[in-house]
């Protein structure tokens, strides 16, 4: 993995020189621009918002899945863990928790005590927002607003929704997180802007309202001015540049001003790509390299996250009969085979929501969520019972399917996990012998 960080590091390096040498020409050519070269300044620009907002919603996302992945079972400090490379971000004041709309956890801690307890449905001046939120389960960015723990914020929030007993979807809540305001116009960069010779405005349309400015220099008029717009999933920024009459100079500054640019955006590419390792690297430590079904790992989260003894599940436990003969007989190469072929027809038996997981050698386990009704098993049953009369081409031959498997359900048969994996294995070893 070390070794694909260097080389997505070198690439990115790389396009970094050409993109910086792109700047270099275009700043040479800024001294007989026109609205046209304006243009592509502006592009630039946007780039650079677009990469701050980007963090920011890759921030709400990484709350919104601590939530669906056992918020009320972590402590502040693997909250703190989980959230700190979001929350030590320059622009990010804190990101916060609201069961039911009520602030409950924010973070960092420290300097945002006083936020805790606000109730953002009964806030008239957020109220709107956090209802469109909930309505249209889309993150929504507003303000920006006097915060309650001082100074000025952009608020970005999404409504939460987790299944109940019965799998339908209810409101856990709201995530949000804030950004200074200030932060955020000063990696725009907009005083540099002023320094090239040009006027600016940077407004906001969001939520269907009207127009609402942000920034602007003092003596923009809004004449021969060139624009663009950064997207949100709630309305628009826009931002708007025109030129002075006397504004020919400053092609050196300008060079220096894009190529901040560029590694501003550069940086985002760079740490969204090193995210997406990360997410893979997590993922591998929880699948099985040969068979593509999860590991003991993945098993021992499942049992963490049940250790509250909430839903009801079963266990089913299977071995591979004379798995060791075919591999003497046949080769291991043969028997891995005969292995992916049986978890890949297992893997297409389960739902979304239920567990494949390889726990060794031949021995398979097969968790399904929500499920413990004699109805429901029996059909599983069958389901397996049914891969006995099929056959696995291994290339020399074709090998009979044997299935030995037992089951377990919590909560009727056992009052913690660890119980009913052990009555699926020796229901297992019973059926074996018989």
């Amino acid at each position: 993995m070390r070794a694909g960080i260097r080389n997505s590091t070198a690439s990115l390096v790389a396009m970094l020189a050409i993109d910086i040498l792109v700047v270099l020409i275009l700043s040479l050519g800024f001294l007989n621009r026109d609205q046209g070269d304006l243009g592509t300044f502006l592009q630039f620009g946007s780039g650079r918002i677009e990469s701050t907002l980007g963090q920011a919603y890759l921030g709400i996302e990484l709350a919104e899945a601590v939530v669906e992945s056992g918020y009320d079972t972590l402590s502040d400090d693997e909250l703190e863990i989980l959230l700190d490379p979001i929350a030590r971000q320059p622009e990010v004041r804190n990101i916060s928790f609201l069961p039911h709309g009520i602030v409950e956890h924010v973070f960092p801690r420290e300097g945002n005590e006083s936020a805790i307890g606000d109730n953002i449905f009964e806030m008239p001046e957020r109220k709107k927002e956090a209802e469109i939120a909930l309505e249209t389960r889309e993150p929504v960015l507003s303000g920006p607003y006097e915060l309650t723990q001082g100074g000025s914020g952009l608020i970005l929030r999404k409504a939460v929704f987790l299944p109940d007993e019965n799998g339908t979807e209810e409101f856990w809540g709201m995530v949000s997180l804030v950004m200074d305001t200030r932060s955020v116009l000063e990696t725009i960069d907009l005083e540099t802007v002023d320094m090239l010779g040009c006027e600016y405005e940077l407004s906001a349309t969001v939520n269907g309202g009207e127009k609402t400015l942000m920034e602007a220099s003092s003596n923009y008029t809004g004449r021969g001015a060139v624009s663009v717009k950064i997207p949100l999933a709630n309305g628009f920024w826009q931002l708007d540049i025109e030129k002075r009459p006397d504004s020919l100079e400053g092609a050196i500054v300008l060079t220096v001003f894009l190529s901040g640019l560029l590694m501003s955006i550069m940086r985002f590419r760079y740490l969204r790509r090193k995210e997406d390792e990360l997410d893979r690297a997590r993922n591998e430590a929880f699948v099985d390299n040969l068979t593509g079904l999860g590991n003991r790992s993945k098993l021992k989260e499942f049992e963490s996250l049940t250790a509250e003894g909430s839903g009801s599940y079963t266990i089913f436990y299977l071995d591979l009969d004379n798995f060791k003969n075919i591999n003497d007989t046949y080769g291991h190469d043969a028997g891995d085979r005969l292995l992916i072929s049986v978890a890949d027809r297992i893997q297409s038996m389960i739902r979304s929501d239920d567990l494949a997981i390889r726990l060794g050698g031949d021995e398979l386990a097969i968790v399904l969520r929500d499920v413990s009704g004699e109805n429901g098993i029996r059909a599983f049953c069958f389901k397996l019972e049914s891969l006995n009369s099929e056959r696995v081409d291994i290339g020399q031959t074709e090998l009979p399917i044997a299935l030995s498997f037992g089951y377990a359900t919590f909560p009727t048969e056992g009052s913690n996990f660890e119980e009913v994996l052990r009555l699926a294995d020796s229901r297992m070893y019973e059926q074996k012998r018989s």
